[in-house]
């Protein structure tokens, strides 16, 4: 009977690095190559107490990568499971192996709410065989490790040569302060068809949500300074953009942007319409105004992510100039206050 290669799984060290800079992508589904990962590492993404490695006769035969915002105390998400696709080994019990150190690891420093998966693929994954497959297992690895809440979204992109479009005509945006920017995030999320504000409020309710919202997204590396509220030409509400906020009456707003970043690049990463404006193609507008003010800075792509069931939202992006490039599974573990 042939012997069952079991790798020893550990946090990676300095010494390491070299080696993690060395592999190479095993299978189609998202790999941090050793540009961005370097980056990463330097730029406080990635850390090396983070990183945890599976290592067989002297390889590195997997790797989980943790990544978190700089400066944060731990992590926020799983990037990448890898697995070396030679060494002749069970991916899902390496990937399992992985992850039950690294989550172990974190509900040792008070950890609760263990950091979500983003499984990438092309577009077309199911239509393959071999990427069916590695999509598959990592899938198992997130479901067996905790993970099980999953939603599938469609990544898309803008890119510098694509028509940059003109200031809405219907659309007013305006500066705001933090609580305005907070109430109408609360208003947006009720009636929002996006899963993950779905769940959310159930478990913490719509105002909580929207401040873990604007949490997340000052945590991000773009200007708060590019935020905006959204307001009716028509309905006279408000006058030019004032950075007091003080023109006009929040209640009048009829939705927000937030243009950002991600650690990489450009981002659409929040655009919401209040429920008594929705019907009328508004978030065009505000999508619009998104790529108005990325591309007045100068950047070379933006980069969005929609629920894949939420059409509305795609022919939005499809009408504004975006194209879908792939798809991110998200698998995460359910709420701690809704189980």
């Amino acid at each position: 009977m042939a012997e069952v290669l079991t790798p020893h799984t550990r946090r990676a060290t300095a010494e390491d690095v070299p080696r993690l800079l060395a592999l190479e992508p095993a299978d189609g589904t998202r790999f941090i190559d050793a540009d961005r990962l370097r980056g990463d590492l330097d730029a406080g993404g990635l850390r090396l107490d983070s990183i945890w490695i599976a290592e067989l006769g002297g390889s590195i035969v997997g790797r989980a990568l943790w990544w978190g915002p700089p400066g944060e105390p731990h992590p926020v998400a799983l990037d990448e499971i890898w697995v070396a696709p030679d060494a002749g080994l069970d991916a899902e019990q390496v990937g399992i192996a992985l992850l039950e150190a690294g989550h172990a690891a974190l509900r040792a420093v008070g950890v609760e709410r263990m950091p979500g998966f983003d499984i990438e693929a092309p577009a077309d994954w199911r239509e393959h065989a071999d990427l069916a497959a590695a999509v598959g297992w990592r899938e198992r690895v997130a479901e067996r490790a905790g993970l099980g809440q999953r939603l599938e979204r469609v990544k898309l992109l803008w890119q510098q040569g694509a028509p940059v479009p003109p200031a809405s005509a219907r659309v007013e945006f305006r500066a705001a302060s933090d609580e305005d920017v907070i109430g109408v995030l609360t208003r947006v999320a009720r009636g929002s068809l996006d899963a993950t504000t779905h769940r959310e409020i159930a478990a913490v309710g719509a105002e909580q949500h929207a401040r873990d919202e604007f949490d997340f997204y000052a945590g991000l590396p773009g200007r708060r300074d590019d935020w905006r509220l959204a307001f009716d030409r028509a309905a006279g509400a408000g006058g030019s953009v004032d950075e007091d906020a003080d023109a006009g009456s929040v209640e009048d707003a009829i939705g927000v942007i937030i243009p950002s970043r991600s650690a990489y690049s450009a981002s659409v990463s929040y655009l919401g319409v209040v429920p008594e404006a929705r019907g009328r193609g508004i978030g065009l507008d505000l999508l619009d105004e998104i790529t108005r003010v990325h591309a007045a800075a100068g950047e070379p792509e933006i980069t969005a992510l929609t629920d894949a069931d939420n059409v509305p939202m795609r022919r939005t992006f499809a009408r504004g100039g975006y194209r879908e490039t792939g798809v991110r599974i998200v698998r995460e573990a359910a709420h701690p206050l809704t189980g």
